[in-house]
């Protein structure tokens, strides 16, 4: 699937919930992400499972926040894809796409102590590694 197709609210809000950690599962296999807004517990196996599809999304961000670039970008700029348009009007659904990012070690964040309550008009710096 091309990545410009793949970065839609509706396909990270579907990744993100099938890789919930799912309290029936091994306590052995999770991966806790503390998260910008709230933390989450994921499912390893199934973080493997879409490990290519979290990359193509995050593919789909402004060049900014490719590696490739001498700095990271703040997460403010990442409700549109590398295209200029807009993929999603909620801040919500960018802190779960960067959970996803961090938690199969696709992202990296950045300033301070990025993680823990979400204060308005703070959000981390982020870059695709």
């Amino acid at each position: 699937m091309s990545s410009t197709l793949t970065l839609t609210r509706e396909h990270v809000t579907e990744v993100f919930e099938d890789c919930l950690y799912r309290e029936s599962e091994d306590p052995a296999q999770f991966i806790m992400i503390a998260g910008i807004l709230n933390p989450a517990k994921f499912s390893s196996e199934r973080l493997t499972q879409h490990r290519q599809e979290i990359a193509d999304m995050l593919a789909s961000l402004p060049a900014e926040f490719q590696q490739n670039r001498k700095h990271s970008a703040n997460m403010r700029k990442a409700i549109t894809n590398k295209y200029g348009f807009s993929w999603t009007d909620s801040y919500s659904d960018v802190a779960m796409l960067i959970q996803l990012g961090i938690a199969t070690g696709q992202v990296k964040c950045f300033k301070g102590r990025h993680f823990g309550p979400f204060k308005r008009g703070k959000l981390p710096n982020v870059v695709v590694i």
